[in-house]
């Protein structure tokens, strides 16, 4: 930049010289009178004092240049850092698009995922009213239901009510057929009621051990056992089985039983057991060491319907019997309860 100046410089003061001679040459060659003109002392004096400035004015113009290719440069540092902020700004701007597209497709995924929860949702809700109008419908049942049910109740009451008069009426029947009764005036079905109680009321029975032929031991047992009296001479009723020597009451009533047993003397004892059920209650026994024994034992006994009664025979002990029927098992009902 300096040189240039410098060249401009040298140019413009030629031109300066070579037009101060033209002058001069004119006014000579033509002889024509012209105002004087400076020497060329002056002039380059002029020139010199011109050239002197210019040469001020051209380190002003180069600091100026240089104070200006010096912010050039700083502009262009600034644009340079102005460039690299921008295409960094474009890169963040390119992540922050692709940063964008990816929230967009999740936002649009989001908003399937929305909108398949809204169907949800409403189909929810379809059969929520569904269900809501079948409750309202079995409440409308179950009303209904509890109307019939308290309509039954009253019903049923007024049967009942009616029930207890028709009792009352039964009773108030049997009171007077009761009377009727005491006073001896009693019907077919009476006389067969009372017919069927007397035959019920007739049970007596009586067995003896051995049912033909000689006598026979029986025992000793080294623990109680059945004594089964299979001849059985006397059975109203058919309550006594001789198969089983087991006595079953056909009524409930109070009972009398009782055993005979007969023994020789000696180091063994004669005895047996009456059981009601699985319980004794009456015990013949006895022991002596000559000739013969016969211990016997009896009790009254309540009975209710199906109880058994039956003999065992006492452990350690024995009996014989023969066709003097010598060992008796008999009972009988006393009266009906």
């Amino acid at each position: 930049m300096k040189t240039a100046g410098v060249v401009l410089l040298l140019l413009w003061s030629g031109q300066c010289v070579t037009a101060a001679s033209s002058e001069a040459l004119q006014t000579t060659g033509t002889g024509k009178d012209y105002p004087p003109q400076p020497d060329i002392q002056t002039v380059l004096r002029e020139m010199s004092s011109l050239i002197a400035e210019q040469r001020v004015e051209l380190k002003c113009s180069n600091a100026k240049l240089e104070a200006v290719e010096k912010k050039a440069e700083a502009m262009e540092e600034r644009l340079r850092a102005s460039e690299k902020t921008v295409e960094e700004q474009r890169a963040e701007l390119t992540h922050t698009k692709t940063q964008l597209e990816t929230v967009e497709r999740k936002a649009e995924a989001m908003e399937g995922r929305l909108r398949a929860s809204d169907g949800k949702a409403e189909a929810m809700e379809e059969r929520l009213r569904a269900s809501e109008k079948t409750v309202e419908e079995l409440r409308a049942e179950l009303t209904h239901t509890k109307t019939q049910l308290e309509a039954v109740e009253k019903k049923a009451e007024a049967m009942e009510e009616r029930l207890r008069d028709s009792e009352n009426v039964v009773n108030e029947l049997k009171i007077e057929n009761k009377a009727q009764a005491m006073g001896l005036n009693l019907t077919v079905a009476d006389v067969s009621d009372l017919k069927k109680e007397r035959e019920q009321s007739r049970v007596s029975f009586s067995a003896s051990l051995v049912k033909e032929g000689g006598g026979r031991n029986f025992g000793p047992t080294a623990v109680d056992a059945p004594l089964v009296f299979r001849n059985d001479f006397t059975n109203i009723g058919n309550a006594y089985s001789a198969n089983t020597g087991v006595f079953t009451a056909p009524t409930r009533g109070v009972y009398f039983f009782v055993v005979f047993v007969l023994g020789q003397g000696g180091s063994t004892t004669t005895g047996a057991w009456l059981f009601k059920n699985d319980k004794r209650f009456a015990f013949a026994w006895s022991h002596q060491q000559d000739g013969y024994t016969k211990p016997s034992n009896g009790a009254s006994v309540v009975m209710e319907k199906g109880d058994e009664v039956y003999v065992k025979l006492h452990s350690g002990s024995w009996v014989l019997d023969n066709q003097n029927n010598n060992c008796v098992f008999s009972g009988h009902l006393l009266f009906p309860i």
